[in-house]
Parts: structure tokens; sequence; C-alpha cells
């Protein structure tokens, strides 16, 4: 799927995300890159030098595909190779992958990435506890092992680590067992419709978003 158009629709998770990143001429380690689709669409146009590490094999023979990244690693990011670590990079990112560690061991990648960043961290991940089944992404990669879902983030804890934090997609909408569940689904363009409108309040106030992009600059 072509996620590029989501970039110019404000509020969505691909605009916010480009937005964290920045512009200009950047390195740039994705952490987790998955099979590569949504760096591709965040890198597109842009002249970046990107290095992804990514687990899971499949995902990165996809990536490598996308001839988006200029080094490819497949190692578990729990356990980054100390050559990596030895290196900087102008931006550190990873979108939807501390949620799947422990707490602990998300904790330690962060403190990893953030001394890895000359500019900027950024990271995306749920806001809250939830399952590997948002509704925008049921029965995605089901195969992938390392999609269970082990902690769960609060805008408030990246506050506290010096992170600002904003928010997507309506929780009352997207989140497992809210309305988006519940619901027809011939009545799901008008939910959509509203969390659309409400994407304003929940970019502000991510306490009310199914997922938060928090970025901190490094001094």
């Amino acid at each position: 799927m072509n996620f590029l158009f989501l970039r110019n629709i404000p509020y969505s998770y691909l605009w916010i995300m480009h937005r964290a990143i920045g512009n200009g001429e950047h390195t740039l380690l994705d952490i987790g890159s998955g099979n590569g689709a949504w760096m591709e669409a965040v890198s597109n146009g842009k002249q970046w030098e990107i290095t992804g590490v990514e687990i899971y094999a499949p995902s990165v023979s996809v990536a490598k595909k996308r001839k988006i990244y200029k080094k490819l690693i497949q190692a578990d990011v729990t356990k980054l190779p100390q050559s990596l670590l030895k290196q900087k990079f102008d931006v550190v990112f990873s979108s939807q992958v501390v949620e799947h560690l422990p707490k602990k061991k998300a904790l330690t990648l962060i403190k990893q990435m953030e001394a890895m960043a000359k500019k900027r961290i950024v990271i995306s991940t749920t806001v809250g506890f939830m399952h590997f089944c948002p509704l925008d992404h049921c029965h995605e990669d089901e195969d992938n092992p390392y999609q269970k879902h082990q902690s769960a983030w609060s805008p408030e804890e990246f506050r506290k680590l010096g992170y600002t934090t904003h928010g997507q997609g309506l929780a009352l909408v997207y989140r497992e067992g809210r309305w988006g569940f519940k619901v027809p689904k011939f009545l799901l363009p008008i939910l959509y419709i509203y969390a659309f409108l409400c994407s304003p309040l929940v970019y502000y106030f991510p306490q009310f978003g199914t997922y938060q992009v928090a970025y901190k600059d490094v001094r």
C-alpha cells in the first residue's frame, strides 16, 4: 500500500512523523524498520542516508527491495551490535517498536538511541496498552512472532524523559474494543470523518489518541 498521500493530510500519522523528523539532509537510523513501507513514505523526495535495523527476516527481505536503505542490519533491537552503537546519526527514529518490548528493555533502547543521535530522537508508539489489533491494522503481519505488545506508554512518561509528544487517531474510534469495532461496517466512514474532525484535539492532547509521536532534540 502506498502511504505517501498521507504525508500531506494534516494530523495524520505520517504527517506528524514527517514533521517530527524535520527537513534538511539527514543521516537517519531506523530502529525496527519492518518492511520499510513507512520509511519509504516518510523519506520520499528527501536526500536522506538511512540505516535500518530489523530482526524479522521476511521484513528485511521486503525492505531491501524498496532500495531506500543505504544499509540494512538484521538484528535484535535489544542487542544492537557494538559497531552500530559507536556510530552517530542526525536522527534516530523508531516507529511502533518500544511497545513490543518489556519496559526495562525498551528504556535501555531509548537511552542507546539518545546516545547515537546527533540532532533528534523520534519515537512513535501506542498510547497506553493494547494488543496488536487497532482498527486500521488488524491481521497485518500475523505471522510475525515479534508483533506481540509487551508494554504500555503514556504521554506523561515521555514528557518526564524530556520529549514533546503529539497524539494521533482518536481512541474512541480506533482503539480495540471502541466504537470502530462495534458499529456496522457501513457506519465506519462516518466514524472516520468524526475522528478526522477531532484530530487537532488529539494532536495537542495525546491522551485521547491511539498513537503518539514523541521527539526530543539533543542538546
